[in-house]
């Protein structure tokens, strides 16, 4: 009876996610899957793997044209407007970029990723979207938890000694991946019931995989998006409240880890755990410094850590390297300085209450929780990872499709509710 229903499930996946629009489903898989995996060194005959993103933007935009979407698809970036002051931010930075080749190259790229979210969304309903996250974070547990048992690779070796990082390069990018498939895996299992098989398989895997990471922010977030998905009296709160209520619940979880963690560094210093984050204060604090020199316009989108300038004053000034400022919220300020940070987050603090107000408009339909879990996601990965606005990542395309998606269906819901009332 199992296979059957699994058989059941195939066959749904594949006439409603294959058969509708098989480009989108494959280039989707493709592009999750390479999008992931550490690829600035890899090079096919002196090229980068990172241009060969941009076939995938260019066969993207040809679709768009090719199934007359093009026009909705522009309109529907117009009307939401969000995303227009975004890139907007992001092209004035070019102008005074300390590094303009790095912006402007970052900058194509990221609306690249942009283009191909503007197709999945034009192109799929927002129930089969959710579908193809589900198959693609199956495949992506299934292969990386082969990869690790084959002993190819996989595990840490040098800091955070056995922990799994899969073929994603680090165990914490690794963790909150596996987090976003958890969440994506329940979110269909509540919603979807014929998906029942599939959705549990990948709550299995991700729950293990992630266990195994030892990512403890990963943990921590999963686990505070699982309260807020079965506490949907919550969500009647007014929206600040309610951010002011997560954001405690993340102090509150933080404050319990390094607790229970530091009378087991005092004994044996092995959980290589302190009060700073891991010396990301430190960081924190060097990165406040350079903010202060250029606050009001920054340093250019992606520019500061490819500037061989400032990347040897940052090392001066802390003692050891980094690629990035490992807080999401200091990266934009970094690039885009105060006017560009205040257009970003206007934008999400906007689409976090739009999506507690579509939660509240369509009560029954639980597929929206995923669009308002993953903002918090981010909001709270944030706080100790850069992961906003990342060229050729799975992320980005969460982000702008999020976007997107929030809009098009509160305007949706909108228009139901007053064809109901007519």
């Amino acid at each position: 009876s199992i296979v059957k229903k699994f058989n059941k499930e195939f066959y749904m996946l594949k006439d409603v996610v294959i058969k509708k629009s098989s480009f989108s489903y494959i280039t989707f898989l493709f592009f999750c899957s390479i999008a992931l995996i550490p690829f600035s060194e890899v090079k096919f005959s002196g090229i980068s793997l990172a241009n060969f993103f941009f076939l995938i933007y260019g066969i993207s935009f040809i679709m768009l044209i090719k199934n007359k979407k093009l026009i909705y698809a522009v309109q529907l970036l117009i009307r939401e407007r969000f995303l227009l002051l975004l890139f907007s931010s992001l092209l004035l930075s070019f102008c005074w970029s300390i590094d303009t080749h790095a912006t402007l190259y970052n900058i194509m790229t990221l609306f690249g990723t942009l283009v191909f979210s503007m197709y999945i969304v034009t192109t799929k309903e927002y129930e089969d979207f959710l579908k193809l996250l589900l198959v693609y974070f199956f495949i992506f547990c299934v292969i990386n938890l082969l990869y690790v048992l084959s002993g190819a690779g996989g595990i840490e070796t040098e800091t955070n000694i056995g922990a799994w990082k899969g073929l994603t390069g680090q165990k914490n990018r690794f963790g909150f991946i596996l987090s976003i498939g958890f969440i994506v895996a329940l979110i269909v299992l509540i919603s979807q019931r014929k998906l029942k098989i599939l959705s549990i398989a990948t709550l299995a895997l991700t729950a293990f995989l992630m266990i195994k990471s030892e990512s403890s922010t990963a943990l921590i977030v999963t686990t505070i998006a699982v309260i807020l998905i079965f506490s949907s009296k919550l969500l009647k709160l007014h929206p600040y409240l309610l951010f002011a209520l997560i954001s405690f619940s993340v102090t509150l979880l933080i404050g319990f880890l390094n607790f229970f963690e530091s009378p087991a560094e005092i004994v044996s210093g092995t959980t290589g755990k302190d009060l700073t984050f891991t010396g990301r204060t430190d960081i924190w604090i060097v990165i406040l410094n350079f903010i202060k020199e250029s606050h009001y316009l920054g340093y250019g989108y992606n520019a500061f850590w490819s500037s061989p300038i400032m990347t040897s004053r940052f090392v001066s000034g802390i003692g050891f390297e980094t690629i990035s400022a490992h807080n999401g919220y200091l990266e934009v300020f970094l690039g885009l300085g105060f006017i560009g940070f205040s257009v970003f987050l206007f934008g999400l603090l906007k689409y976090l209450r739009l999506s507690l107000n579509l939660i509240k408009k369509a009560p029954r339909n639980k597929s929206y929780l995923f669009l308002l879990a993953f903002l918090v996601f981010l909001i709270i990965n944030n706080f100790t990872e850069s992961l906003f606005l990342l060229p050729n990542h799975l992320l980005s395309i969460l982000l702008f499709s999020t976007c997107l998606y929030l809009y098009k269906l509160h305007h949706l819901e909108i228009t139901k509710k007053k064809t109901v009332s007519h």
